[in-house]
């Protein structure tokens, strides 16, 4: 039997139990998922998310974590490391983590007790879904007081056009998922209607992530079919 929901102070209150008989409280008011193909401005949305948060609150009351081997540097004179960064020119500061898990360490440090929102980016390239997995329950059930808000953003599928199995997981258990698009790169005459749902990889290399930008192209359904699959 589902356990009950309650609204107190505008924050859901999931009561459940822990496995050692003690009942278990989740103040989290809001698990969101930003997922969609490459270069359709899930960074963007992001970003967008968190500046009302930190012009009312300060940069103190914002976490964002990305891992760490995502190094890539979207627009010339921009470093890739310990910023997220949008290819229209937008950043954020960022913590570049190994492992998921490592988010916790960091909010549980004496720094972190005035944080109301984290941001997770490049879910898709953590090798690791277990422990992502393990990193949801404890965000969940056992995350700081303060904390009301978790944005995870991320591909959906990979260039195979499947789902990035931790993706699925936290699209699932999410409160809010946004679906991003972008502009077909195979479509002819250039499309004018953003319709891209599918990530496209140039070259023969079976590898599900390879990081780095050029191999990849943003595709519609079809598209993806007919070049990538076929």
């Amino acid at each position: 039997m589902a356990a009950p929901f309650q609204v107190v102070h505008r924050k859901y209150l999931f009561e459940g139990y822990n496995g050692t008989g003690k009942r278990r409280t989740m103040t989290i008011s809001s698990i969101e998922v930003i997922a969609g193909p490459m270069r359709s401005r899930k960074s963007d949305e992001l970003i967008l998310c968190f500046e009302p948060i930190v012009t009312l609150m300060g940069q103190n009351a914002v976490r964002v974590f990305k891992p760490r081997k995502d190094s890539r540097v979207l627009l010339p004179g921009q470093a890739g490391m310990g910023t997220v960064q949008s290819r229209r020119g937008t950043k954020m500061s960022a913590i570049d983590i190994d492992h998921p898990l490592d988010v916790l360490a960091h909010l549980r440090s004496p720094g972190a007790q005035d944080v109301v929102a984290i941001g997770i980016e490049e879910v898709h390239l953590f090798d690791d879904p277990e422990g992502f997995e393990r990193l949801h329950h404890h965000l969940t059930y056992e995350c700081p007081p303060t904390l009301q808000r978790v944005i995870y953003c991320g591909c959906d599928t990979n260039f195979k056009g499947e789902p990035f199995r931790i993706m699925g997981y936290l699209m699932c258990v999410a409160t809010l998922v946004k679906k991003t698009k972008s502009l077909c790169e195979r479509c002819q005459p250039t499309p004018v209607v953003e319709h891209a749902t599918r990530t496209g990889r140039m070259g023969h290399s079976t590898e599900e992530i390879q990081i780095g930008d050029a191999p990849y192209v943003a595709t519609c359904l079809g598209c993806h079919h007919k070049f990538f699959l076929s």
